[in-house]
């Protein structure tokens, strides 16, 4: 029943195509979160049959965009579910704002805690930290995880999007 929908910028999904495979289930649309005029070329779904996946997207924008393209999905899609990866304020250190800053891609957004998506409207139904997810990238540092401040700093979350009441 659910449609897995990957919206990036023109250039992305242009090269995605070329790796990846569009089908029914998996479509690929071209466009900025920010804006609306993506929503219409989706297919005929109900909400809650839609997947949003968005990786290392909202980290780049500040909290305002963050909070406008939450209230768009929701608007457009309630019931719909986001996967999405975050980084709380723990994961907010010089050496890696300075890191990607250099590359030109400025991290803005932190959440302090998983509150603020519920905040946003976001219910968070399943929730992995990175350091879990990828243990083979973490192995000689796995005994990490065993740290809350470190294990629940960045995160994937996959959540319903609330419709406004």
């Amino acid at each position: 029943k659910v449609v897995w929908v990957e919206l990036d910028l023109p250039q992305v999904t242009k090269l995605r195509r070329q790796l990846d495979m569009e089908t029914e289930k998996h479509q690929l649309l071209a466009g900025s979160v920010l804006e609306t005029d993506w929503m219409n070329r989706l297919p005929n779904i109900a909400s809650e049959n839609i997947m949003f996946i968005a990786e290392g997207l909202f980290y780049y924008f500040d909290e305002a965009e963050v909070q406008q393209a939450f209230q768009q999905l929701r608007e457009n899609f309630p019931g719909s579910s986001l996967v999405l990866d975050v980084a709380t304020s723990r994961a907010k250190n010089k050496k890696s704002l300075e890191i990607v800053s250099r590359l030109g891609a400025p991290m803005k957004w932190f959440i302090k805690s998983n509150r603020d998506l519920i905040d946003m409207g976001l219910t968070p139904i399943n929730i992995l930290p990175l350091i879990q997810a990828y243990p083979k990238r973490w192995r000689y540092f796995r005994w990490l995880a065993l740290i809350p401040g470190i294990r629940n700093s960045n995160s994937v979350i996959q959540g319903k999007l609330e419709p406004f009441k």
